[in-house]
């Protein structure tokens, strides 16, 4: 029987106009209420999650910055794993001097120095959380990057150059078509949500686990339900041991509806 659902925000529950559907905030709280954990697990910073978990009056535990970060309902720390300051100023300079527009993220804001990239006012519902700083290698900003998501196409020959830079000290993980983030080497997003289940006690085959980028697959792979959006790339969709419908359709209360509401449809 699923106890937990690990669900991925953007592209998975949150639609492209940066909201939840009706349809699926209803599911949601159906499983709420026959006490299923719905647990976040998302690349945003958890200060601009908090709202939703209120509004979702979610409990217990979530993972943000890609599992870099874990929270509980009130925001309050459970695990951190910030990036080592010295590789974190060294990817700031190698991404400037290729051209590479990025931020960085802490628990509580996203740091920014470029102030004229258009893609940074479509990544987050609440601007207020961005914070411009000329010097992004100040002690401040290294010492407490947890993650850093680079703006750069998927069929941009620059992400070699990335990836041999730091591909073995640091995590590189494809966030959609036209986002990377990294995060230490410790981190991600199975790693939150494997300590998501050891504080409630829980096993891999009482989880479900949705979403829909390369940065999914490992919670996807690693769950006993592991449920991809239509609008995921072929990659996680073939990993998947379901494909919902698209995420603007509804697809989270349709995996939901599936595989707990009506368990019964999934024998026809």
């Amino acid at each position: 029987m699923i106890k937990l659902i690990a669900l991925d925000l953007d592209g998975t529950l949150v639609t492209s106009d940066l909201t939840i559907s009706k349809k699926n905030r209803e599911a949601l709280k159906k499983c709420t209420d026959m006490g299923i954990m719905i647990s976040i697990n998302t690349g945003r910073c958890a200060a601009s999650v908090i709202e939703m978990i209120k509004e979702l009056d979610l409990k217990g535990y979530h993972v943000a910055s890609s599992g870099a970060s874990l929270v509980d309902e009130n925001l309050h720390p459970c695990f951190m794993k910030r990036m080592p300051a010295k590789i974190v100023r060294e990817v700031f300079e190698v991404c400037r001097d290729l051209k590479i527009p990025f931020i960085g993220q802490t628990s509580d804001t996203l740091i920014k120095y470029e102030t004229s990239y258009a893609n940074f006012n479509s990544i987050i519902e609440n601007k207020d959380l961005f914070n411009y700083i000329p010097d992004m290698n100040i002690d401040e900003v290294s010492q407490n990057t947890l993650q850093i998501t680079l703006f750069l196409d998927e069929d941009d020959p620059r992400n070699s150059l990335i990836k041999n830079r730091f591909g073995k000290v640091l995590k590189l993980r494809r966030a959609g078509k036209w986002y990377v983030n990294i995060i230490d080497n410790l981190a991600g997003k199975l790693t939150g949500l494997k300590k998501v289940m050891e504080l409630a006690g829980l096993k891999r085959e009482e989880l479900m686990a949705m979403g829909d980028t390369e940065v999914d697959l490992g919670i996807i792979n690693f769950a006993g339900t592991g449920v991809a959006m239509e609008n995921s790339s072929e990659k996680v969709k073939t990993s998947a041991d379901f494909v919902s419908i698209h995420c603007e359709e509804d697809g989270v209360a349709y995996a939901i509806e599936r595989f707990i509401l009506n368990p019964a449809t999934r024998l026809a």
